[in-house]
């Protein structure tokens, strides 16, 4: 399973991947740190021209720059990236936000927990549930995602 971590906290970023790496499934994480540098992931713009889709998009709201709200309206209405599943896993339990984002139709919204066994136990959830239960957009259109 590929994943995209938007996360521009460092700290959060190494204990979100270490939640996800400690599960059964194999699970690759890319990380960018903010939501212009998402996008050009995404689009495969430089440098990341040779960048795997991600099965799953893991977004937080609260960024500079560009912050999550705004990456999420892009996948929405950008034809080649729609498809991909985006999972909002942020701090914010406002109530505006989660129903904005659902709005925009991300797949999830999370609120992070506090301590690392309750991530690792929501990550487990998230990979049973996307791995298993679910068929994955990306392993129907492949790489490109041109059939999208």
């Amino acid at each position: 399973m590929q994943l995209l971590l938007v996360e521009d906290n460092e700290d959060e970023a190494l204990i979100t991947q270490a939640a996800f790496q400690r599960q059964r499934v194999p699970v690759r994480i890319d990380h960018v740190a903010d939501g212009r540098t998402c996008l050009t992931y995404l689009r495969r713009e430089k440098p990341f021209e040779r960048a795997t889709l991600p099965d799953l998009v893991l977004l937080d709201l609260n960024m500079p720059g560009m912050d999550g709200r705004q990456v999420m309206a892009t996948i929405a209405s950008d034809a080649r990236l729609r498809y991909l599943p985006v999972i909002v896993l942020t701090t914010s339990s406002a109530p505006d936000d989660v129903l904005e984002m659902y709005r925009m139709r991300c797949n999830s919204y999370i609120v992070k927990p506090i301590d690392l066994s309750r991530l690792e136990a929501i990550a487990a959830r998230i990979i049973d549930y996307w791995t298993g239960a679910s068929t994955l957009p990306t392993r129907l259109v492949g790489d490109s995602g041109d059939n999208a």
